[in-house]
């Protein structure tokens, strides 16, 4: 649902447009295909998206519920500075009274989230990109790492291609292998991007992050008849 109001947005843009060319985006878009990757249903939160939406508009504290993976939290007084979509689902980010301090929240997790007149602004200093600073993703760790995996050759081109990262990059050595080199703010979402990658990856750097997917592999192979049972 929320990302069917940036569409029906967009549609009021394109309506907009010269008949000439609006024409012309409508023939281009019918060889256009855009897929995203599986996400939450964004219907379940329509109501804490609306609510936290308003929240930001009005600069007004919202009270609220919150279910953690270690279970429900008492309610919290919340400052929400903005809404954003992550991958597969929709986030917030500000102030959590409890915490004293700036956390993302996961939508579909709220369990309760009432508005309230108590006013805040958001700090001038504040940005999302300085939040996430070198997360991986959306899970900002505390130490930063200067991470090195290489990869075989039949891999490598394919890495190289994209942008996995905003500090990557990447060294075609002799041998056809790539190494990929970037620095992380922890290792909690690269290691699994690692493994997502199979046999054709191997973590060079740092040992920490070597360990740690030789660990789960290890684990995921005693699961399968035949696979290490030691």
């Amino acid at each position: 649902e929320n990302l069917g109001a940036a569409l029906r947005a967009l549609s009021k843009v394109q309506a907009g447009l010269p008949a000439a060319v609006r024409d012309e985006v409508a023939r281009i878009s019918n060889n256009v295909a855009i897929r995203t990757g599986p996400a939450a249903d964004a219907s379940q939160a329509s109501d804490v998206y609306r609510t936290l939406q308003a929240a930001i508009a009005q600069r007004h504290a919202v009270l609220c519920g919150y279910e953690s993976r270690s279970g429900e939290s008492e309610p919290f007084t919340f400052h929400p500075y903005v809404l954003i979509f992550n991958q597969r689902a929709w986030y917030t980010i500000g102030h959590h009274s409890r915490h004293n301090t700036i956390r993302q929240l996961k939508l579909t997790r709220f369990t309760s989230v009432k508005p309230t007149t108590e006013p805040f602004e958001i700090p001038a200093s504040f940005s999302v990109d300085a939040f996430l600073g070198n997360a991986w993703s959306f899970i900002r760790g505390e130490t930063d790492y200067d991470i090195r995996i290489r990869f075989d050759p039949s891999f490598g081109r394919g890495i190289a291609e994209t942008r996995w990262h905003k500090t990557a990059e990447t060294i075609e050595n002799p041998d056809g292998t790539v190494d990929f080199i970037c620095r992380v703010a922890g290792l909690e979402e690269i290691k699994w991007w690692v493994l997502a990658q199979g046999p054709h990856a191997t973590v060079i750097s740092p040992p920490a992050l070597a360990e740690e997917v030789r660990r789960l592999a290890v684990q995921t192979a005693a699961k399968y008849p035949g696979g290490i049972t030691h």
